[in-house]
């Protein structure tokens, strides 16, 4: 991972069982996350978590953007199940909304209208479990593969400081994370997005926390995407 993170004390809530993953939300999670190349430099993760007409949103961690310069990158989509190669390419991105300190970035990619794909629903504000340890899905390209998914175990909330004073909230989990799993989703027991991954710190992956990605998506008029039945503003 490219982003050090510094921690700072956060409180525990009382264990929870560990609820199973079911395999449709895998498969779907899969088809939902893309491999992104940048500029033939490197390769991180992305995932589609919104679509209006021809535009197509999806989020990755900030640092695998390769900086503020988005159009060099390109998406490959495993929507047909093909795990060898890519079912089609889109590219040219433009940043919708950037945090660089939180570590994501909301990206906007045309596509075709007529081509399908799948979406991978964010969990709305105040539905993230309390309750820690939960059971998790990581889904990732590592080493620049295709999309894998790893059941995760999340520790709980971690406040902590990036740079010199700025902050961000951030999951701690079990598993370390290797390269090009960068952007990649992280999802609850239902199947939905609750962070993205940032960095590894401490043998510790760390994965921006749902209630920074959501608060940036609210401030920017963004929040349809957690709201499917309300019309998009922007």
């Amino acid at each position: 991972m490219y982003a050090s993170v510094l921690l700072m004390a956060f409180a525990f809530a009382q264990a929870a069982p560990e609820p199973s993953l079911a395999v449709e939300r895998q498969t779907h999670a899969l088809a939902a996350t893309v491999r992104m190349r940048i500029a033939d430099r490197g390769v991180g993760t992305a995932v589609v978590v919104g679509r209006k007409d021809s535009a197509l949103y999806l989020l990755t961690a900030d640092h695998a953007t390769d900086g503020p310069d988005t159009t060099e990158l390109k998406f490959e989509f495993f929507s047909d199940g093909n795990r060898t190669k890519p079912a089609f390419v889109l590219q040219k991105a433009k940043a919708a909304i950037r945090r660089p300190i939180a570590d994501f970035a909301l990206l906007e990619v045309s596509i075709d209208r007529d081509r399908s794909v799948s979406i991978l629903k964010l969990a709305p504000p105040g539905t993230a479990s309390k309750k820690y340890p939960f059971e998790g899905l990581s889904v990732g390209c590592s080493d620049g593969a295709a999309p894998t998914c790893e059941k995760e175990s999340v520790l709980g909330k971690r406040l902590a400081l990036r740079g010199e004073s700025e902050m961000a909230f951030f999951w701690q989990a079990e598993k370390s994370q290797v390269r090009g799993r960068s952007g990649g989703p992280l999802l609850d027991e239902a199947g939905r997005l609750i962070g993205i991954c940032a960095a590894t710190a401490l043998g510790k992956g760390y994965y921006v926390h749902s209630s920074e990605i959501q608060a940036a998506l609210k401030t920017e008029g963004y929040d349809w995407l957690w709201k499917p039945e309300s019309k998009p503003q922007k």
